[in-house]
């Protein structure tokens, strides 16, 4: 009677691990193919645009802000499930929001703070969708926003600050690996 207590708590446990597996490794495996491809390319326009930043190049943020915009509005999710739909609208809007305001901006404090909250969209989004195999890290810079910090993603384990750009670095710490 033990032996079989002992089987069938295994089993259980091996059917529940099996679920559990299958429901992370779902939500990518099921998004669609434009919609993937769609978000990874934004997800590149971000990296150009903090690229840009980390440079301390006013106009070429402008301009990559401007792609980030026109990827993210370009996204296909007619494909999407209700409840990704639902996922995706939470963050998209404060995407093109701040890609806007960073677009339009002529001083780099102004587009750093809306990088800021670019850059928890742009995490919750590649968080959930996972549309890469490609390993992404959120960062984080205590410094910025005169001492409130901020947060940017990155496809690199270089931690490359660009609210800091390259003045204080040793600051950053890497917040998740995802």
């Amino acid at each position: 009677m033990k032996n079989f207590k002992t089987t069938v708590i295994i089993v259980v446990i091996a059917l529940y691990s099996q679920f559990a597996n299958s429901q992370t490794t779902s939500k990518a495996a099921n998004l669609p193919r434009s919609f993937k491809m769609g978000l990874n390319r934004a997800f590149g326009e971000y990296i150009e645009l903090k690229d840009a930043l980390l440079q301390k190049d006013i106009k070429k943020a402008n301009h990559e802000a401007k792609e980030l915009l026109d990827a993210a509005n370009a996204i296909k999710t007619d494909s999407l499930t209700k409840d990704q739909q639902s996922e995706f609208n939470k963050y998209i809007g404060k995407v093109t929001l701040n890609a806007q305001h960073i677009s339009e901006a002529t001083n780099l404090p102004h587009q750093l703070e809306h990088f800021d909250y670019t850059s928890d969209a742009i995490y919750a989004l590649m968080k959930y969708f996972k549309p890469t195999d490609k390993t992404l890290y959120y960062n984080f810079c205590p410094m910025a926003n005169k001492g409130d910090g901020a947060h940017w993603v990155s496809d690199k384990k270089d931690l490359n600050n660009p609210y800091m750009a390259g003045s204080i670095m040793g600051c950053e710490k890497q917040q998740d690996k995802f």
